[in-house]
Parts: structure tokens; C-alpha cells; sequence
């Protein structure tokens, strides 16, 4: 039983204050707080000590009233001196406590706060806010961070004690750090962050130990699919994209995919492979066409974070799909004309100008202008100077 004494000496000592400034101001549940008066009965007066304005005691003359917690207040007067214990205290015990004598009230006031000896664990996702109990696990995304934030409240310390325990086989694979947020006598708050949770971090043990507790979590890698396709994709021919989960559950995944933002996952089917935790999806195109070059994700649950993306690119011949002449109908000898050409494909073509010479062969001019790219196609432009 821990116990605590506060000493009040004499009408001097009234004067100056009711209370010596030993009274702790945080204490546990189930200590007692000892309350020593002295006094003359000559000038003593009327004696009283309040908490939040109500009088829990009062003293005149011999005689003694208590006002409360009648079950757990002993007093005991002697000669010129009186003792007041406050038994067991608890969480209703907080507050403002002032002493008035003879009707004037004595400096200084305490703001008393009775703290919990039990030592109450809480370890949380700051970003999700999801609360863990012990030997909970702990899901993150594979190549994603985890931040997990220990927080204890109880009993009175005078140092942090919050200690993070990482497997020791491999914990010098992990890039992490801790940060201690907030500290006093009673309460602590510390972080620790992992900065890129690998797929050969599952199964990991966390352990949080503080003030003579342990919690423990256990890290679980939500991995992340792979997609893999032909080395070359031709326009008309069929291509199949495979969508490939090494899980760490037997349980089947829900995979989707989408093209450009369009669910596209109808078109796709599901199996398992003879390894159980090898799980894989196949979107077929019948044929693969050049409009689908586009961005194609395979994404697995609801998770936003959880998906592979691969950007289409379909191969297909040149073709000139524009050619004009501006003016565009007839041209005076020693005026200008321009000529442009569009032409689409992929790999992108490369387009040449040529002028045919009468009885002659055709000579190959350079462009003028710089190719620009427009969505699929190429566009060039040349100038001419019509001589004769």
C-alpha cells in the first residue's frame, strides 16, 4: 500500500498556505493520502478542507465532521494536532482541493489526479485508426509502409519505458524507426514505422513492452499480383494476360481487371495452380486490336493499394491516313503551296517527301517541319515554292 503525507504546521503555516508543497499531485488508485493538521486551540477557529468547492471536512473546536466518503476517511485528533487520511483512493478522488480557515481561503489550490495502477496496452494504425488486441495480426500491402503507434496509460514512471522488439533473424532487413510522441509520469506514446513492407517480412513478431507488459502482433504480407504477357503483341493474332497471386492463404482471391478505367474482368477466368497458394487470372483478347493499347491493371480485392499495370502496345503495319495540299486546287507559278501527310502504325513510321522529275528519277527532299505526334499517327508538313 503505497501511502502519501502532506504536513500542515501551525496558524503560521495557514497563513502562508494550508498545504506544504511535498502533496503529490499524481498518484496511483489504492494509495492513501495522509492530511496532518496542528493547531492552538486559543485562535484555531473554524477549519475546513474542500474538494471542488464541497467540504469533505471540517474541524471546530474538538469537534469533527465528514461530509464524505464516510467509509474510507479516517481522523484522528490529538492534542494540538489532527490527522486526516483520504483511504484508497480512486478516480473519483481527482480534483481541486482548497482549505479555508476561519472563512478565508488559504493559497496554494491542488489539482489532484488519481491515475490508474493498472497498465492499459493500446497499439493502433494511426493512418487507418484500427485498434489491435494482443497476439492480433497485422495486415499491410506488400512494398507499402506500416506505422503502428503503442500507447500505455497507467502506473507512475519516471522515464519512457516503451521498447519495440523485432525478430532478431531478420529485423536487420528492415528499414524502420521509432519516435517517441508524447511522455509523463503516467502516460506514454511511442511509434515505430517500417518504411516498405516486403513479401519476406510475413510472419514477422512486433512486440511492444512497457511498464512491465508485452504486447505482441504478428505481421501478415498482403502480396501484390504479377502480370506477364507475350514479349510482342500483333494486331489480329489472340493474346492472353496472365494475372499471378503467391498468396499466403488458401482462400481464393477476387481478381478484377480493368483497361483505361473500364471493367473489363468478364472476359477473364480464374483458376488455382497444384501449388494451394498459387492463384492465377487470364484475360484474353480474341484478337488483340490497336485500340486496346491502353493501360490494363489487375487488382485483387477491395484493396486500392493492391494491383499490377501494364501499358499495351500493339504492333500494326504503316498507314498514310492523310494527304493534302493547301491551297488545295490551283497554284500560280512563283506562289507557295503546303503539303501535309499523316500516317499511323506501330512502331511509329518514319515519313519521307519525294519529288518526281519528269524523265528523270525521283528526288528525295527534306521536311521542313518537325514530326508531331497526334494520338496514333505521325503528321508532317512540307512548304514548297512553286518555280515553274
Amino acid at each position: 500500500m503505497r501511502t502519501c503525507d502532506a504536513l500542515l504546521l501551525g496558524l503560521n503555516s495557514f497563513q502562508q498556505g494550508c498545504f506544504e508543497t511535498n502533496i503529490p499531485l499524481v498518484i496511483e488508485e489504492g494509495s492513501d493520502i495522509h492530511f496532518n493538521f496542528s493547531f492552538t486551540y486559543d485562535n484555531f477557529g473554524l477549519l475546513r478542507l474542500l474538494k471542488d468547492n464541497e467540504k469533505i471536512l471540517q474541524i471546530e473546536d474538538n469537534d469533527v465532521t465528514l461530509d464524505t466518503r464516510p467509509n474510507s476517511i479516517e481522523f484522528t485528533p490529538l492534542t494540538g494536532f489532527a490527522k486526516f487520511t483520504l483511504i484508497n483512493v480512486d478516480a473519483s478522488d481527482t480534483g481541486q482541493y482548497k482549505c479555508v480557515l476561519s472563512g478565508q481561503l488559504k493559497d496554494p489550490v491542488y489539482n489532484l489526479t488519481v491515475i490508474s495502477s493498472t497498465k492499459e496496452f493500446t497499439i493502433r494504425n494511426p493512418m487507418s485508426n484500427v485498434v489491435y488486441e494482443n497476439n492480433s495480426v497485422v495486415s499491410v500491402v506488400e512494398d507499402e509502409p506500416v506505422t503502428l503507434s503503442c500507447k500505455v496509460v497507467g502506473g507512475l514512471w519516471n522515464r519512457p519505458s516503451i521498447t519495440w522488439i523485432l525478430d532478431d533473424a531478420i529485423k536487420h532487413l528492415i528499414d524502420y524507426r521509432t519516435n517517441h510522441t508524447e511522455f509523463d509520469e503516467y502516460y506514454e506514446e511511442t511509434t515505430m514505422s517500417i518504411s516498405r513492407a516486403e513479401a519476406n517480412l510475413d510472419g514477422l513478431t512486433i512486440t511492444c513492452t512497457a511498464r512491465e507488459g508485452k504486447v505482441y502482433l504478428y505481421l501478415s504480407i498482403k502480396r501484390k499480383p504479377t502480370l506477364t504477357s507475350p514479349t510482342s503483341l500483333t494486331e489480329g493474332i489472340p493474346v492472353d494476360m496472365v494475372c499471378i497471386l503467391n498468396a499466403t492463404t488458401d482462400s481464393f482471391p477476387t481478381f478484377s481487371w480493368e483497361l483505361d478505367g473500364y471493367d473489363v474482368t468478364e472476359n477473364s477466368t480464374h483458376r488455382q495452380q497444384a501449388d494451394h497458394k498459387v492463384f492465377v487470372s487470364m484475360l484474353r483478347f480474341y484478337p488483340i486490336r490497336r485500340y486496346f493499347a491502353k493501360e490494363l491493371i489487375c487488382k485483387i480485392g477491395n484493396d486500392e493499394n493492391r494491383f499490377t499495370s501494364y501499358s499495351i502496345e500493339v504492333k500494326y503495319p504503316a498507314t498514310i491516313t492523310s494527304l493534302y495540299a493547301t491551297p488545295s486546287e490551283f497554284v500560280e507559278i512563283h506562289d507557295n503551296v503546303n503539303l501535309s501527310c499523316a500516317a499511323s502504325g506501330f512502331p511509329l513510321p518514319t515519313l519521307y517527301w519525294s519529288k518526281q522529275q519528269v524523265g528523270g528519277n525521283d528526288i528525295w527532299l527534306e521536311v521542313t517541319t518537325a514530326h508531331t505526334r497526334y494520338t496514333s499517327e505521325w503528321n508532317s508538313g512540307i512548304n514548297f515554292h512553286i518555280n515553274q
